[in-house]
């Protein structure tokens, strides 16, 4: 255990390089204090969010004796780093997110494809020919092409729709386009910024306002983004969400586990809840109230790196290991199906009756 005899600054200044070099990667930042565009400077922000939590987590280590110890401080902060970014994807970026779930579920119905996780814990997809391998060296300069010449990559009939418009035989050819194009694994995160990217799926980020440092002189501003819904209408969607939370809530157990593990309601993002401030992360976990058994056959089948999975193995920390859950909602059926002891089918059923109720309540509701 030498991790735990150095001090509190030592430990954060191991970490530093691990935070530091996902949240650049994640978010393509330079972490530069004199960088001062909005995505940049929100990054810096994140990265100080993030050692606040480890600053926290340390001290905590430091002053009691009976907290779980931190075994790697390396492979931590980098499941609290991976955890902090996409917590802040979803609530920056909700059209992106959302086309990431739509690609995931589109990937995970096709046999023909795979989605994996590689020892840092970063997503990765590409044919199922190509599982567990690293991306190939040529990747970005194919990732850049398909950027620079679309026309000539992709059908035009493809590129020239709605992306909202397109069909499942329309996303068979898109994605097996872009694989085979790519010739690779990639991250799921680089497929979904670069079909953003070809049907112009803009992020919820505010400009730069050094985005406007080389316009010509005189240029009109850009009109300002809609600012989406009006007060009322948020005030309603609040009430609404409460509503429907205390209906979760009225679940029978098996019935909540079913339901939210496997959360695909609003493109997949349960963080609906957290982000309207309806309940906490904690809150979450606590009325899931899933046993030590059970998250340990979560980690048997979840596709984590061994120091990772004995870190999980030895924490007694529930929001800890929650929180490590939560990074892959929504679970698969067969796996919550092993986390209750059942048969998948049963999980169905008791996701069937759960939203049958909720649906009965959002009738009435509305």
């Amino acid at each position: 255990m030498a991790e735990q005899r150095k001090s509190v600054e030592a430990l954060l200044e191991d970490a530093k390089e691990t935070i530091e070099g996902i949240i650049r990667k994640k978010f393509r930042v330079s972490l530069s204090p004199s960088d001062g565009r909005y995505e940049n400077q929100n990054a810096l922000e994140l990265c100080q969010e993030v050692y606040t939590l480890l600053f926290e987590r340390l001290v905590e280590q430091e002053h009691n004796p009976t907290a779980e110890p931190i075994r790697s401080i390396r492979d931590y902060a980098a499941v609290l780093t991976y955890h902090r970014c996409a917590e802040l994807r979803r609530a920056q970026n909700k059209q992106w997110h959302s086309l990431k779930n739509k690609v995931r579920y589109f990937l995970g119905k096709r046999p023909e494809y795979a989605v994996w996780s590689n020892d840092t814990g970063e997503w990765l997809c590409g044919f199922v020919s190509q599982k567990n391998r690293p991306p190939s060296r040529e990747l970005a300069v194919k990732l850049e092409a398909l950027n620079q010449h679309t026309p000539t990559i992709l059908p035009a009939h493809l590129i020239s729709k709605d992306l909202r418009n397109l069909k499942d035989a329309d996303w068979q050819e898109l994605i097996e386009t872009i694989f085979k194009h790519l010739d690779s694994a990639v991250e799921v995160d680089d497929i979904v910024s670069a079909i953003a990217d070809i049907f112009g799926v803009q992020d919820d980020l505010p400009l730069s306002e050094s985005a406007f440092d080389n316009e010509e002189p005189g240029r009109p501003p850009i009109d300002p983004k809609d600012e989406g819904l009006t007060p009322e209408e948020t005030l309603s969607q609040r009430q609404f969400l409460e509503k429907l939370w205390q209906q979760i809530v009225e679940l029978r157990p098996n019935q909540r586990i079913a339901y939210l593990l496997n959360f695909r309601d609003a493109d997949g993002d349960i963080q609906l809840f957290t982000w309207n401030g309806i309940v906490s992360l904690e809150q979450i976990g606590a009325l899931l109230n899933l046993t030590d058994e059970q998250f340990e056959r979560a980690w048997q089948a979840l596709p984590l790196d061994e120091a990772t999975r004995a870190l999980l193995r030895t924490t007694t920390e529930y929001h800890t290991k929650f929180a490590a859950l939560f990074a892959h909602i929504p679970l698969e059926d067969l796996l919550i199906a092993r986390m209750l002891g059942g048969e998948r089918q049963q999980v169905i059923n008791l996701r069937k009756c759960a939203r049958e109720r909720l649906a009965k309540y959002l009738r009435s509701f509305q």
